[in-house]
């Protein structure tokens, strides 16, 4: 019995996995394959699609998760999980080989950025040096760029050593993908003429018993983790200095006005303790309270009429402010001496 030959396709999410491989597989299977219309990844775990080609060759198709899935509980770990634990059971069946690698990327993409060139880190590491010569770099999305876009693209992909030109240089094949099924063929004959390989993970899980963590894909994984924890880390330090200085701010804003209000509310109680406040008379104003309150014409000294003989009248009103300050001017200038019946002047001389 023939060997089967197993075609791995990997990469991002939305790249045309799965339409690819719909156009890949005889017409009778192609309706198993489920595509999405988005972004979103319709594919959640390993889905190999097996046939016979004309040529009596048993041949599998597997469809893959991409590392950059987002969906709840899909992460990388999880990812690298399913595909490691599928090509480690297909290379202890002694029938099945991987013959393929398939990496699939968009021609439409702008740039390349951190998350396509992650996922091409672990693909790298999980095929190994020696099967680079088994991997078909494919590129999806023609339609959406111009002859000249799309070369231009085409060119810097190639070039770009962060990018295909190191697995370019190791034997791995690239080629366009223009949506139809004879292009898909094309492809899967060209991976049918390679002999078939052992990827490197396969080899670290199987022939080294390494735990996946230590395999260099599953290295590779961590450090792109901890690239992520170090980069949040900052991020969170830094929004966190943000937000320390701003209530520092907000804080000295609170204070000054806090400061304020003590000074106020202390200015209140001050005014409390001290009571209600008079007027204290003045030094000229030695004299009992309502001598202000005279006015000429009152009885005695004013514009009235004198009283009448044997009729004192009323009693004798104070006398005028002014002529008590003359008074108390003249007491100044003279000493007094005061008996029970007579008050002498005299000159300071006496």
């Amino acid at each position: 019995m023939p060997d089967e030959r197993v075609i791995v396709v990997m990469g991002c999410t939305g790249t045309g996995k799965s339409s690819f491989i719909r156009n890949a597989v005889p017409p009778e299977l192609s309706g198993s394959v489920r595509v999405g219309n988005s972004l979103q990844s319709e594919t959640t775990k390993v889905q190999p699609i097996g046939w016979v080609n004309n040529d009596g060759v048993k041949i599998k198709l597997v469809d893959t998760p991409g590392f950059d899935d987002s969906r709840k509980g899909m992460t990388d770990t999880k990812v690298l999980k399913m595909i490691a634990g599928f090509l480690e059971k297909e290379y202890r069946r002694t029938t099945s080989r991987v013959t393929g690698l398939i990496y699939v990327h968009r021609i439409s993409d702008t740039r390349v950025g951190g998350t396509p060139q992650n996922n091409l880190r672990i693909f790298q590491k999980l095929c190994g040096q020696n099967s680079l010569k088994n991997v078909a770099i494919i590129t999806t999305m023609w339609d959406m760029v111009t002859a000249d876009e799309g070369q231009r693209r085409e060119r810097e992909l190639r070039s770009e050593p962060n990018l295909f030109k190191p697995l370019l240089e190791e034997g791995a094949g690239m080629a366009r993908y223009d949506g139809t099924r004879q292009s898909a063929s094309g492809i899967i004959d060209y991976l049918l003429g390679k002999e078939s390989t052992t990827v490197q993970i396969v080899h670290e899980l199987v022939e080294e018993q390494k735990p996946l963590e230590e395999t260099a894909a599953g290295a590779e994984l961590r450090d792109i983790i901890n690239e992520h924890l170090e980069k949040y880390k900052a991020e969170l330090q830094e929004k966190v200095k943000c937000d320390v200085e701003e209530m520092k701010k907000e804080m000295e804003i609170e204070r000054r006005k806090a400061e304020q209000e003590i000074l106020w509310l202390r200015g209140q109680l001050n005014d409390l303790r001290k009571g209600l406040e008079r007027e204290k008379p003045g030094a000229n104003d030695s004299f009992p309270p309502g001598y202000d309150d005279v006015q000429p014409g009152d009885a005695g000294h004013g514009g009235g009429a004198p009283p009448e003989p044997g009729n004192p009248g009323p009693p004798c009103s104070p006398p005028q402010r002014r002529s008590v300050t003359q008074c108390i001017a003249l007491l100044k200038q003279v000493k007094y001496v005061c008996s029970p019946n007579i008050l002498f002047f005299g000159h300071s001389s006496r």
